[in-house]
This record gives C-alpha cells, structure tokens and sequence, in this order.
C-alpha cells in the first residue's frame, strides 16, 4: 500500500529529528570530551561553559513557547551557578597562593606557559 503525503512528510520530519538530535548530542558529547584533559581552571571553565551552550538546544528541542522559556531559564540558571563556581574556585585557589607565599613555597606559574 502506498504511503500518502502526509505519512512521507511524517517520516521525513522523523528522519530530520534523529539526525538534529544525534548532532546536538554529538556536539554535546564534545565540548565534554574537551574537559576531560584540561589542566588548567580557565580552560576547564571555558568547556563547562561550552557544554552548557550546547545543551541549551536540546531543552528548546519541541521549538515550542513553553520549550522556549525553559531554555531562557536553563541558561541563566546554569550560567549564574557556572559563574559563583568559577568565582569560588577562583577565591579558593586565590588563598592556597596567598598562604604558600606566606610561607615562602610560593613558585608563581602563569596559565598560557
């Protein structure tokens, strides 16, 4: 029995979602795959980050109002929560160096070398 047109544009749109969706997992699955060996606290927070970006199409996947206002909310939420932990590993680290410079073990060693 043949396929109508309105069953071809369904099965088209399915195929475009799973491809979409792969992608968007795929470009998710990156930007963690770029944590993993980073050393230093600027470049891990810059993949966090990127992970979250990347993410965000995923919660706005429906393309509807209320998909939409989720996606606003996640970004904010996640990239305030995201902002304090750098801030607080910053302060923390901050400290550690202050207290080794105190106690003179302090070797100053900057990010980009």
């Amino acid at each position: 029995m043949p396929m109508s047109s309105h069953e071809r544009e369904g099965e088209k749109r399915l195929e475009s979602w799973i491809l979409r969706s792969l992608h968007l997992h795929f470009f998710v699955c990156a930007g963690h795959a770029h944590c993993l060996p980073v050393s230093e606290l600027g470049f891990l927070w810059i993949g966090v980050e990127s992970t979250t970006l990347l993410s965000a199409p995923l919660v706005f996947f429906n393309r509807s109002k209320h998909a939409l206002e989720a996606t606003w909310k996640y970004l904010m939420i996640c990239s305030v929560g995201i902002a304090f932990a750098l801030l607080g590993t910053s302060l923390s680290l901050q400290q550690a160096n202050t207290e080794l410079l105190l106690e003179g073990r302090f070797r100053y060693q900057s990010w980009w070398q």
